[in-house]
């Protein structure tokens, strides 16, 4: 009897777990941007720094609006490729399992 795999395939949409992964990136980025932009970015790095018992000696500057958006972009684009070859390399070796059990 063959195995056979209850519900949608997840990496069917090679696409779609591209925009995923390409937009948690790319908003990663805008989170610290907003962070870096309001102050807040010097105050946590100075926390975190504190709490692992180094000190700080980074000083966080502001960050330029166009640059900001430029690099969020770029981090979404990356990610998008990522994403998107990973979900392609796992959905090529699951059709070759799942060719090779039957």
């Amino acid at each position: 009897m063959a195995s056979e795999v209850v519900g949608p395939d997840p990496a069917k949409h090679v696409s779609g777990v591209g925009l995923v992964v390409g937009s948690a990136l790319g908003g990663l980025y805008m989170l610290w941007a907003l962070l870096a932009a309001s102050g807040l970015a010097q105050w946590l790095f100075d926390v975190v720094a504190v709490r692992l018992h180094a000190r700080p000696v980074y000083v966080i500057e502001q960050v330029d609006p166009l640059r900001a958006a430029i690099l969020a972009l770029l981090a979404g684009a990356i990610g998008y490729a990522t994403g998107s070859a990973c979900a392609a390399a796992h959905r090529s070796r699951a059709r070759a399992q799942s060719l090779s059990i039957d």
